[in-house]
């Protein structure tokens, strides 16, 4: 049986190969020092505000989360420990550097679930 978050990283690394193939970002962003920034999923809804992220296998995730927050500066909304991750609001400047982050496997925009 397949968990939930084997499926949601399948589905997420699924999404991504298409850009991974093309070279979507083909221009170079000033503003990110690391080689390869992780792609930002998603698209901003304002009835659903912040950001999802996703740790890689192996890490802690209640301790990344915090390291994360203190050293950026934003406040944790929630942590997963199912999925491996967290939800938090930040700024444009925060979620850049975050992109470079290397326990971070995936980042996207909040968005509302809807279940049948």
């Amino acid at each position: 049986m397949i968990s939930f978050r084997a499926l949601f990283r399948t589905l997420i690394v699924a999404a991504a190969l298409p850009c991974a193939a093309i070279g979507c970002n083909s221009a170079p962003d000033p503003v990110l020092t690391c080689a390869s920034p992780l792609h930002v999923g998603g698209a901003f809804n304002p009835a659903t505000p912040g950001y999802v992220v996703s740790f890689r296998d192996g890490v802690d995730t209640p301790v990344e989360a915090a390291r994360l927050a203190d050293r950026y500066g934003f406040t944790i909304d929630r942590v997963s420990r199912g999925t491996g991750g967290f939800a938090a609001n930040f700024d444009d400047d925060v979620r850049e550097q975050l992109r470079c982050e290397p326990s971070i496997l995936y980042l996207e925009h909040n968005s509302p679930i809807v279940i049948d």
